[in-house]
């Protein structure tokens, strides 16, 4: 069986997305690329694994929130030091939608980009530094961000868990 790990942006997204049976296997990366980074150079020398599962809410422009989504392709929202590269998630069977995403070094209120995509603040940086990774989003606003800190009080930890189930039975 390969070895995942879990990683979410905070403790309330923890809460809100984890059943805790699988608490001990997730880690907080914190908000944004840098955090990201960080989280990816700890995991990588302190827990040898095969790959990511990255579980999170994602601001979006045409889906519907509370949808829970697979992410198809990532990139990078606005030009960075990164580039702004498509790169592709690894897929799953999950019988769930499948968008894009766009990962932004901060939240995103307005998009001349046409939609339906997701965005979030962490994801590229996965995928650009070559981690294996599966990303799991659930829609929390469509670009408003009182609409995300809402979201964060509903609980998806049962849906997510099944997919999760679904996961590590596929893999």
């Amino acid at each position: 069986m390969n070895k995942f790990l879990i990683v979410v942006a905070s403790h309330d997204e923890k809460k809100a997305l984890i059943p805790t049976t699988l608490w001990h296997r997730t880690y907080i990366s914190g908000y944004g690329l840098i955090n990201a980074i960080r989280t990816l150079k700890y995991l990588q020398a302190e827990n040898p694994y095969t790959f990511i599962i990255n579980v999170g809410y994602a601001g979006s422009k045409g889906i519907d929130v509370g949808t829970i989504c697979k992410v198809k392709d990532c990139k990078m929202y606005q030009e960075t030091e990164f580039g702004t590269g498509t790169l592709s998630c690894r897929q799953i069977k999950a019988n769930i939608p499948e968008y894009n995403c766009y990962t932004a070094s901060d939240f995103v209120t307005s998009s001349n980009i046409e939609g339906p995509f997701l965005v979030d603040m962490e994801l590229a940086v996965y995928t650009l530094l070559n981690y294996p990774v599966i990303s799991i989003k659930v829609v929390s606003d469509n670009l408003e961000v009182d609409n995300y800190f809402e979201a964060l009080k509903d609980n998806y930890s049962e849906e997510i868990g099944k997919i999760l189930t679904s996961i590590e039975e596929e893999l």
